[in-house]
């Protein structure tokens, strides 16, 4: 009798719970914008994923989450981590940067590495690939969720940038203009 209770109400499957909502730190130091400010459509009509884009500052991108580094392009211009969590993050140093062929960017890290939020993943040369004419705007995406964008223009390594929602891309559609760190705080009456 207790083993068709359980299949009537599906207790004999196992139970999966969807993660809490999770926070992507900051992976390079410079001025966060929307994701739909950036000037190729793949990434600012949210095709791949929602996300933000980084105007970066110096050359050096590091781990937003902890997690399993899925790719690192032969290039070296853009890598996905699955986080420990299930979410697919995807990392782009520049715009149209893939023709680089490799060239100014250096890899500290390989598929299926382990890493942690904060470690070091590339180092680029910022000023050589602007100087050979391309965009250095970074794409911080999230492939498989909703995000929600925490905050706009200067930001530095290890702060809060994105916060996944735990729903399909798309079923979401923040403001990105009125990140939750600049909303006036209601509760103080």
């Amino acid at each position: 009798m207790l083993k068709k209770l359980k299949e009537m109400f599906g207790l004999d499957r196992p139970v999966v719970l969807a993660p809490p909502p999770l926070t992507l730190l900051v992976p390079l130091a410079g001025r966060a914008i929307p994701l739909a400010a950036v000037a190729d459509e793949v990434f600012a009509k949210n095709i791949l994923g929602e996300g933000a884009a980084i105007i970066p500052s110096e050359g050096r991108l590091f781990s937003p989450v902890n997690g399993t580094v899925a790719r690192v392009f032969d290039t070296l211009h853009a890598l996905a981590i699955i986080s420990n969590e299930g979410l697919e993050v995807l990392l782009h140093v520049g715009l149209e940067t893939v023709a680089l062929n490799g060239e100014y960017y250096e890899s500290f890290v390989r598929d299926g590495d382990i890493v942690r939020a904060g470690q070091l993943l590339l180092r680029f040369d910022l000023g050589a690939i602007q100087a050979a004419g391309y965009d250095p705007v970074t794409p911080v995406v999230l492939t498989n969720q909703a995000c929600e964008l925490l905050k706009l223009g200067e930001i530095a390594v290890g702060e809060p940038l994105l916060k996944a929602m735990g729903q399909p891309v798309g079923s979401q559609k923040p403001n990105p203009e009125t990140p939750n760190e600049e909303k006036p705080n209601d509760a103080a009456g």
